[in-house]
């Protein structure tokens, strides 16, 4: 018999694990807006040691319980905060030496930039070397009420990216599905990829690249049980 199951209830979909209502760390009942995304969260619980959780095996169901109990009692404060990626956005800030990482950040990076200005109808300043780079008040505004207009369980999967990544532009883009989590992995990573192409890779290095591109899959499969 499975441990955790799905409920149909009026405004979404519950979980009942070992017959009871599934609730999250404060108390609250998980309902989840498509049946997708709890079944999905219902596997999570089921993989579980019955003597011993581990709550780092369960992304989704983690995601879930911020999403519930925690952006709705900071959700201004998170909407500012990843808004203001946007002021110092990974992808804005270019190297000046050597010509062929100019190129490649021109390459890669320049498109995602190109789509978030249509996107969102605003303008943004690319710049390289040390000085520091400002973006216009009306871009940081508008961009700041695009972040604002997501739902909550869209907003924990972007705070996942952006954070994962450092740019609110390649948050935004896996957020709309203009980039997967590959996609953004290799665009986030850039810089570091360049230096490991000239030296090579250390263990600590590659243990952090592996935790990003896992967290950025965490987020795309959250994102995409949305839908």
């Amino acid at each position: 018999m499975a441990k955790c199951i799905v409920l149909q209830v009026n405004d979404g979909f519950s979980l009942e694990y070992k017959g009871r209502e599934l609730r999250t760390p404060a108390g609250v009942a998980y309902v989840l807006p498509t049946k997708a995304m709890a079944e999905a969260v219902a596997q999570e619980w089921e993989a579980q040691d019955e003597k011993k959780i581990n709550p780092k095996a369960m992304p989704l169901t983690q995601f879930a319980a911020t999403a519930i109990d925690i952006i709705p009692k900071d959700r201004e404060m998170l909407v500012n905060r990843l808004a203001s990626y946007a002021g110092s956005d990974l992808l804005c800030h270019r190297a000046d030496d050597p010509v062929e990482l100019i190129e490649l950040q021109a390459k890669i990076w320049q498109p995602i930039i190109d789509w978030c200005e249509k996107k969102y109808s605003v303008k943004m300043f690319v710049g390289a070397g040390i000085m520091p780079l400002v973006q216009r008040e009306e871009t940081l505004s508008a961009l700041n009420n695009a972040v604002a207009a997501y739902d909550n369980l869209r907003l924990v999967g972007l705070q996942s990216v952006v954070e994962s990544s450092g740019s609110l532009v390649l948050g935004l883009a896996m957020l709309e599905g203009n980039k997967n989590a590959q996609e953004v992995f290799e665009a986030a990573e850039l810089d570091c990829s360049y230096q490991i192409s000239r030296w090579g890779e250390d263990y600590e290095t590659t243990v952090r690249r592996d935790g990003v591109l896992r967290e950025l899959k965490n987020a795309e499969r959250w994102l995409g049980l949305l839908s």
